[in-house]
Parts: C-alpha cells; sequence; structure tokens
C-alpha cells in the first residue's frame, strides 16, 4: 500500500472528523464567550454602582477611570453573551440575504462526496476560528476601552471583522470570484 494514499486519506478522515465535531465545539466556544460576557456585565453593573455609591473606582479596583469606560463594558459582556447572534447580524449586514441558507452554504459543482465532504470542513476549521478571533476581538476592545492595554480600537475592529470574514469565508470566496472570475475551491479541487 503506497504511504502517500494511506497518509491522504488519513488526514481527509482527520479532517472529517473535525467536521462532524463542529457543531460542539461552536457550542463549547459559544458557551466561554457567554461566561465571560455574564462575567463583564455583572461587573460592571458592579463598577457603575461602586462609582456612584463611593464616589471612587478605588472601592472596586476596578481599571476603568470613566462611566464611558464602564459602559463599553457593559455593551461589550452584552455583546459576547449573545456572540452567536451578533455573528448572524453582522455577518448579515456585510453580506446581505446570501447568508440566509447558513454559514456552510458552499456547494461544488462537480465534486466528489469526500471532496465536497472536505471542503465543508475546511470551511468549518475556518469558522471556528473566526467565532474565537471575533470573540477575540472583542475581548481586546474591552481591554482597550478600560485602559488595560494600549492596543486601541483599530486592532480589535480588525480582529473582529477578520473573524466574521472567516466565518462567513464561503461567501467572501463568492464575493472574490463574483470579481475576479477566479474560484479559489475549484482551483484547489481540480
Amino acid at each position: 500500500m503506497d504511504s502517500t494514499t494511506s497518509t491522504e486519506q488519513g488526514l481527509l478522515n482527520l479532517l472529517i472528523t473535525v467536521g462532524n465535531a463542529y457543531p460542539a465545539i461552536q457550542l463549547l466556544l459559544s458557551t466561554f464567550f457567554v461566561l465571560v460576557g455574564v462575567y463583564l456585565v455583572g461587573s460592571a453593573i458592579k463598577g457603575i454602582y461602586d462609582l456612584t455609591a463611593h464616589g471612587t473606582f478605588a472601592h472596586g479596583g476596578y481599571h476603568h477611570k470613566t462611566h464611558g469606560g464602564l459602559l463599553w463594558r457593559l455593551f461589550i459582556g452584552v455583546v459576547l453573551t449573545a456572540l452567536t447572534y451578533s455573528v448572524g447580524l453582522l455577518g448579515n449586514s456585510i453580506f446581505g440575504t446570501e447568508v440566509s441558507s447558513g454559514l456552510m452554504a458552499y456547494q461544488t459543482a462537480g465534486a466528489s462526496a469526500a471532496q465536497q465532504a472536505a471542503v465543508t470542513a475546511v470551511f468549518e476549521v475556518f469558522a471556528l476560528c473566526g467565532f474565537a478571533a471575533t470573540g477575540h476581538g472583542w475581548l481586546t476592545l474591552n481591554a482597550s476601552k478600560s485602559g488595560q492595554n494600549q492596543v486601541g480600537a483599530k486592532a480589535s475592529v480588525v480582529w473582529i471583522l477578520s473573524g466574521i470574514g472567516l466565518i462567513y469565508l464561503p461567501q467572501v470566496l463568492n464575493a472574490i470570484a463574483a470579481l475576479t472570475g477566479l474560484n479559489v475551491v475549484n482551483l484547489l479541487l481540480f
């Protein structure tokens, strides 16, 4: 038996297995960001209370120096709590009705079942990376607005939009194909 063929088959099986685990992994990531969002909302509400009741941040030891920083924390916590819906909202805002058929709607014409499964699994892996990048972007924005780092809002927006682009990679590739006439997925498959 040729070792290259068995290696390719093994990689294909691994890719399809990761693709089959996509819903569970996405649920795990979503649960993590929901818990972080709930923490941010709670700490923002407590921070606003401490600032109002005590007139200082010294009581709570917060990084935020203004009500605005706490309001940003509250907003980012709400977005993270509903990150799946926030991603859908941003995706529909960018791509319009093209995403109404689901995240993995990209179909390759003339591809075998194994090729279609591999393409779907690749898009699912990129979607998971995009979901993590979007959540990271919102957390970076929170750290920027609270004065915990010097990154700034621009880097956070890049993380968020890059994550949305990875989640909706099929639509991004369709837009590139419409602009350039070059279908990247078919180029790689055939």
